[in-house]
């Protein structure tokens, strides 16, 4: 999960500037948090938090599992994207 969000935040600023060179500063000025990480972190919480609740069966589908998780993944995505707004959600989040 670090590697996913320092990926993101080193990446942010070439998002729509493609750069393919492996020559760049890790840690340029301008680069953030964008709404990869904000969304990261969300799903990384509601999992933990499902966790906690129920434990995911080792055999199959679990529908009370993933009922609970998928609910907690709509509440934190809301509950701490809403803290961010300015980290460029996407038109497709948006919709």
């Amino acid at each position: 999960m670090l590697g996913a969000i320092i990926g993101d935040i080193v990446g942010s600023h070439f998002e729509f500037n493609n750069h393919r060179s492996k020559d760049f500063e890790l840690l340029a000025e301008g680069c953030f948090a964008t709404d990869d990480s904000i969304m990261t972190l969300a799903v990384a919480k509601a999992i933990m938090e499902a966790t906690k609740s129920k434990e995911p069966t080792a055999r199959g589908y679990d529908h009370n599992y993933h009922a609970l998780l998928s609910d907690l993944t709509v509440k934190y995505m809301q509950k701490i994207g809403r803290k961010y707004p300015n980290c460029r959600f996407g038109g497709m989040f948006y919709r």
